[in-house]
């Protein structure tokens, strides 16, 4: 089961044991979120630590809350299956199982303009601008400050 993290208010993860895959300011919100909720988060990351690009104090409140919440990190891991319930992970070069999660979130920060493609081939004349984070992902105050420009 995926879920895209705009669609968490509408459908929100079965279960209460989330396998997160992402880091990050976005992973670690969409964390937040959901722990806020109930949900018990293994977050996974193939980075040696979370959340890099926020700044130092954003970072140490972010990562401090978290933790609070019982959110468990699991860095260095690749992802090589998630086959529900369990999630099979190389972590420091070592394969290991992870596993009883209800649903599995994917956080990424990754452009989609496939629309511009589609668009830029039609029959008929079409004026297409490329905005937001089909553009480049981003956060909503470099979207404002874009915006404005």
């Amino acid at each position: 089961v995926l879920v895209m993290t705009c669609e968490m208010s509408r459908m929100p993860p079965e279960g209460k044991r989330i396998f997160l895959i992402g880091d990050g300011m976005v992973g670690c919100e969409v964390a937040d979120y959901l722990a806020n909720r109930g949900y018990k988060i293994d977050m996974v990351t193939e980075s040696e630590s979370i959340a890099d690009d926020l700044t130092v104090s954003r970072r140490a409140l972010l990562l401090e809350r978290l933790k609070k919440k019982g959110v468990r990190f699991i860095l260095k891991a690749e992802v090589l299956k998630v086959d529900l319930p369990k999630a099979e992970l190389v972590i420091k070069g070592r394969q290991e199982t992870c596993g009883d999660y209800d649903s599995v979130v994917y956080v990424s920060r990754r452009s989609n303009n496939e629309l511009t493609n589609l668009a830029s081939n039609c029959s008929f004349p079409l004026k297409v601008f490329v905005v937001g984070d089909a553009t480049s992902p981003r956060t909503a105050l470099e979207a404002v400050r874009e915006a404005s420009a």
